[in-house]
């Protein structure tokens, strides 16, 4: 079963510089001609981890979870990441080209800046709840 984080920066991703990033990590392949938006594929060893940068997502927030992220970022934009395991999405989170006012959202109540999530995952904390032992 695959699981989503939500990526919110105050400019929208590129998905040409997003993969080529995540080259690193394996192939990149971008799908362009989708309704929503581009979406990035990510080969990361036995899984792959799929970026869709599209704005429609913020209609999926609560009320109180926007207004979290509007104090923070006045004209937000959006991407989610699906993936399989918390190793693909630590890999596509270190690996994220984005700057320090970006907010990773794990869908399971936590909003937090990248830099505090990229601790996290240097630390060992299992920040996405679905991936507890």
């Amino acid at each position: 079963m695959s699981e989503s984080i939500v990526i919110i920066t105050s400019t929208r991703l590129d998905a040409d510089a997003l993969a080529e990033a995540y080259c690193v990590l394996g192939k990149t392949y971008v799908h362009r001609d989708l309704p929503g938006g581009p979406r990035l594929v990510v080969e990361i060893g036995e899984t792959a981890a799929f970026m869709d940068i599209t704005d429609d997502i913020s209609n999926d927030f609560e009320p109180e979870e926007l207004e979290i992220i509007l104090d923070r970022l006045t004209d937000p934009h959006f991407a989610a990441i699906h993936t399989r395991t918390l190793e693909a999405f630590n890999a596509m989170v270190e690996h994220l080209p984005a700057g320090d006012d970006t907010l990773i959202d794990n869908d399971h109540d936590m909003i937090a800046p990248l830099p505090e999530v990229r601790r996290m995952i240097r630390d060992g904390v299992v920040w996405h709840p679905s991936f507890e032992r």
